[in-house]
């Protein structure tokens, strides 16, 4: 849903979410919008409509007919000069371009131009009605024609479909062609921006509202972020509550905590030695990202797209240096432009925030007094949320995913009147919002899948998983997800469930707890943690965690009985004690020398200095470096040391 300021300006995101609420409310006379501000009621107002990614917008009179919480209603004559522009802009969004036998390229006017270049032309090119038969694979001079406007632009492209009447143009990948059309773009945007009045904010006046928010972070901060890969850790990804000064919450709640405080700020996180680095805007947008090779990563996945060419690839790297990023590299020299930047960025944010969920356990800082750099491609963190959770979803076992989908299987799944996340935000791809408008409370989830490709139908799953653990759909049984399988250190199987003892415990819980506590008496300080005794220090705390949640005074177990509470804490207590000897680093060598025996200690350690090199060429450092680390702690010799040394020095670990 758009949203309007106090000044009067509607903005929508795009223009896909303009024309569908046209269709549905404005053709009728009706707008509804979000305010976090109070309107008076019964009064006629200039508003201003802004469509994202496109600098257009129009000015019309409207009534202000609702306010209430967040809600605003305005109303207006479809037949005013307002109305008839609103349709205007709508009409405009809809036309299409033509591709006429000479190869000019021609939109009806520059609105429609703008639509087409955010949502075809700058993520891979042209899709144009011809009458003309078209050579596919031919490459060939054209022109684009804009209606109202004076300016052309000639340009190369390679025809890549023709079929139909429809023809799939891809703009060539030469420096002078894609620099000359991201120029024409740029210009045409400055002039709309001037022809409007300039809708946006200045930046005084940005800075000003800034002074007068309250803010979330006043202090740097820092803590401990972990994440289970467990089924439970997907039940609501939603929170956004205040983080306190070295709390651990999870990684989903931490990214959220710190884009929902909409204050420009940095997160620094950190794990097996490799530094991530976020800035965030007063919009909560992502704006940059620093991180291990980062913006080789970003010209490299520039190529795999084929935004650029091999040669174009070759100057970016040769250029960068300095305090320019590779973003700001590639649009300043025109080799690509704003919308192609934000596709790949998020892609690389998708990525990277997943590699780093995957390591279980990060430190991490937030920086509220590092000033966020000023950029116009920015990544709205509703926008990395599918795509993140579908990559997620993914990594779990299959297992993991049918525990979760079982509770909910025959369940239907409804729409939440007023969800945390809205669809447009979330903008989840066309063929998947056809899907989840048929999930209305009248179908399940198995009667919806039915006749699905497979393919197709795990990354539906997948989907309503995603929307279910956002809090954007409710289905009876979500949340009553099944305990994970029980710790390595634990039986591989439990006996069937016994009846209930005399205090209303499940017996056989009991004693496959007495049976473990008897077991860990004569166990080692590993087994005590629940972790292998070549496991890194960086996976205690993971341990830990996952032990609280099995026996914590929280845990169902220990809210069973008396018996089971004191089982528990008896538990916890060998958790602890294991934990305090294994922390120290001498003590702890001290403690695996005594209990493995030295040829195995060094086998172990040969395996992961191999594992180590496998790691580096792959580009992963920080795993290296955990893994050369604790090959040095099993097996200290100066060849591990020197390797070591050498890894970190050169990747700056």
């Amino acid at each position: 849903m758009a949203r309007v300021d106090e000044k009067g300006i509607i903005r929508y995101a795009s223009a896909p979410e303009y024309i569908e609420q046209y269709e549905s409310n404005i053709s009728q006379g009706g707008f509804y919008v979000e305010s976090a501000a109070d309107w008076p009621l019964r009064q006629r107002r200039t508003f201003a409509v802004y469509i994202g990614g496109t600098d257009t917008g129009v000015r019309m009179e409207a009534e202000v007919v609702f306010s209430q919480g967040n809600r605003l209603g305005l109303q207006i004559d479809p037949a005013s000069a307002g109305g008839q522009a609103l349709a205007a802009l709508a009409e405009e969004m809809r036309s299409g371009a033509v591709l006429e036998a000479d190869g000019t390229v021609r939109y009806r006017s520059a609105t429609a131009f703008l639509v087409d270049f955010a949502t075809n032309i700058a993520a891979g090119g042209f899709y144009l009605n011809s009458s003309a038969d078209w050579q596919v694979g031919e490459t060939g001079d054209f022109k684009l024609v804009i209606g109202g406007l004076e300016q052309t632009l000639d340009f190369r492209a390679r025809v890549v479909m023709s079929q139909g009447g429809l023809v799939g143009l891809q703009l060539e990948y030469q420096r002078d062609n894609v620099a000359a059309f991201n120029q024409f773009v740029v210009e045409l945007r400055r002039a709309r921006k001037q022809q409007l009045g300039r809708l946006d904010d200045s930046v005084k006046e940005k800075q000003e509202r800034q002074a007068e928010r309250p803010r979330v972070f006043a202090r740097p901060l820092q803590g401990l972020a972990v994440a289970t890969r467990e089924p439970d850790e997907f039940a609501s990804v939603r929170s956004h509550r205040r983080l306190a000064e070295g709390a651990t919450v999870s990684f989903f709640d931490l990214l959220l905590s710190v884009a929902a405080a909409r204050q420009p700020l940095k997160l620094l996180i950190e794990s097996n030695g490799d530094r991530h680095t976020l800035w965030f805007d007063e919009r909560g947008r992502i704006v940059a990202y620093q991180g291990p090779r980062s913006d080789l990563d970003f010209i490299d996945r520039l190529l795999e797209a084929q935004f650029i060419d091999d040669d174009t690839r070759g100057q970016l790297r040769a250029e960068l240096g300095g305090r320019q990023d590779a973003i700001e590299l590639a649009l300043e020299r025109g080799a690509i432009a704003e919308q192609q930047a934000l596709l790949i960025f998020r892609q690389q944010l998708v990525d990277v925030l997943e590699r780093c969920r995957a390591r279980g356990q990060l430190r991490f800082l937030v920086d509220p007094l590092a000033a966020a750099p000023e950029r116009a491609v920015g990544v709205e963190m509703a926008r990395l949320l599918l795509p993140w959770l579908e990559r997620a979803l993914k990594a779990l076992p299959a297992g993991a995913v049918k525990q979760m989908l079982k509770p909910v299987w025959n369940s239907c799944p409804v729409p939440v009147i007023a969800p945390p996340w809205k669809m447009e935000d979330l903008n989840p791809p066309a063929g998947e919002v056809d899907y989840l408008r048929r999930l209305d409370g009248q179908l399940s989830i198995k009667e919806s899948l039915a006749g699905v490709d497979k393919s197709l139908r795990d990354r539906l799953i997948r989907l309503v998983l995603s929307m279910l653990s956002l809090g954007v759909y409710n289905a009876e049984g979500w949340g009553k997800l099944a305990a994970p399988p029980a710790a390595a250190s634990k039986p591989a199987a439990r006996p069937s469930p016994a009846a209930p003892g005399e205090d209303g415990a499940p017996a056989g819980d009991v004693d496959v707890l007495k049976k473990e506590l008897q077991r860990l008496e004569e166990a080692n300080l590993f087994e005590r943690l629940g972790v292998h005794w070549s496991a890194h220090p960086n996976m205690f705390a993971v341990a830990m965690q996952e032990l609280h949640r099995q026996y914590g005074p929280d845990s169902p177990l220990s809210r069973t009985s008396a018996e089971a509470a004191r089982l528990c804490r008896e538990r916890m207590k060998l958790a602890r004690e294991a934990l305090l000897v294994l922390q120290n680093p001498a003590r702890r060598v001290e403690h695996r020398n005594q209990e493995v025996a030295v040829a195995i200690r060094a086998q172990s350690a040969r395996l992961m200095e191999q594992k180590a090199e496998q790691q580096l060429n792959q580009q992963q450092p920080g795993e290296a470096v955990e893994l050369l680390e604790m090959a040095y702690e099993l097996d200290p010799t100066p060849e591990c040391k020197t390797r070591l040394a050498t890894v970190r020095r050169y990747y700056k670990t």
